[in-house]
């Protein structure tokens, strides 16, 4: 009926605003559930509530069994304090950060994990996604629109698969996998873009080896160099100078992420799809490379154990053993 039509066109015409909306369900939905979590047992002991972090800790490892960690989070405490009494002022902190020789070199792990995880394109191919799969060859916008809801929904459900691997395999071994995979499928990419108006008759046929190769990005994404770079930016740094070291991480990542997805569009008008996913490709080799070299396992690791990983070698390569947890001295206080 005619006005079944006029309330469609206007549901249509005013979609976005409903796409808009959605997006604050999930925002309400966490704003809830935090409610019920409790402050961390490093933020309770450095606030002057040992009781109440040790209680949390027990609660977190579901036993009261937990005196030699607790030890380690006081002596990590007492640490941070006296790392901020000798540092007057932000610049003092900075330079304490760049003069340990374990946390600098966290740092630049910290750094080079997010600036990789951007410059492998993959933002450029979430937020693009309709319009690489339009160039490849595929002419409906509607289809278009759905092959990119298609890599979504590809890019949640293996992020599944990172939770239930983290611990299991381990943070390295999950992070150059994935890698890997990245790496293939932009290969992929290259070369299947490269053949696009070389050969008509298989055009059709290229652009769904293209829908495939963005779909196996985000597989291999997901799992490992999606989230890994957060979880070992929150894990490689000693307390005293944590936030501001996870803070400079997080400025990398949104700067890259500004310039990878600023620049895509541009690239590809200038040297062709082909050449910029072989750029990404390039990135990503790198990024294999120096990971499997300057990267630890920190899988079963306490975190104030893991930064003297950093203090004490240089070079991780893949045949080196697993640290063990029981090689590790207790911390000591630093003054800075």
């Amino acid at each position: 009926s005619k006005q079944w039509y006029q309330r469609r066109v206007a549901i249509t015409a005013g979609g976005w605003r409903y796409m808009l909306g959605l997006g604050s369900v999930p925002g309400i939905l966490m704003v809830c559930l935090m409610l019920k979590v409790p402050e961390s047992c490093r933020w309770l002991a450095h606030n002057g509530k040992p009781d109440q972090g040790r209680a949390v800790l027990e609660r977190l490892r579901g036993t009261t069994d937990v005196e030699e960690e607790w030890e380690y989070i006081q002596e990590e405490t007492l640490e941070r304090e006296q790392g901020k009494l000798g540092q007057e002022g932000t610049l003092d902190h900075l330079l304490a950060i760049l003069r340990d020789v374990g946390v600098r070199r966290a740092l630049l792990v910290g750094v080079l994990l997010q600036f990789f995880q951007q410059f492998s394109g993959v933002n450029s191919i979430i937020y693009y996604s309709s319009t690489i799969v339009l160039e490849a060859g595929i002419a409906s916008k509607e289809k278009a629109i759905w092959m990119s809801a298609v890599v979504g929904a590809i890019n949640f459900l293996f992020t599944l698969v990172g939770v239930i691997g983290v611990e299991r395999v381990g943070r390295k071994v999950l992070l150059l996998g994935s890698l890997t995979v990245m790496l293939l499928a932009l290969l992929l990419l290259t070369i299947t873009f490269s053949q696009i108006g070389t050969n008509l008759e298989q055009e059709q046929s290229l652009s769904w080896v293209i829908v495939v190769g963005l779909c196996l990005f985000c597989a291999g994404f997901a799992p490992g160099m999606g989230p890994l770079p957060w979880t070992l930016c929150g894990e490689i740094f000693p307390m005293w100078c944590r936030d501001t070291a996870v803070s400079i991480t997080s400025l990398a990542n949104w700067a890259s992420n500004s310039v990878v997805t600023l620049t895509f569009l541009s690239l590809t008008s200038a040297i062709g799809s082909s050449h910029t996913f072989l750029l990404f490709a390039g990135v990503t080799a790198l990024a294999i490379l120096y990971f499997s070299l300057f990267l630890p396992e920190t899988k079963g690791l306490p975190l104030e154990k893991i930064n003297s990983l950093f203090e004490r070698q240089l070079l991780f390569p893949p045949c080196s053993p697993m640290p063990n947890e029981n090689e590790f001295t207790p911390l000591t206080t630093k003054e800075h």
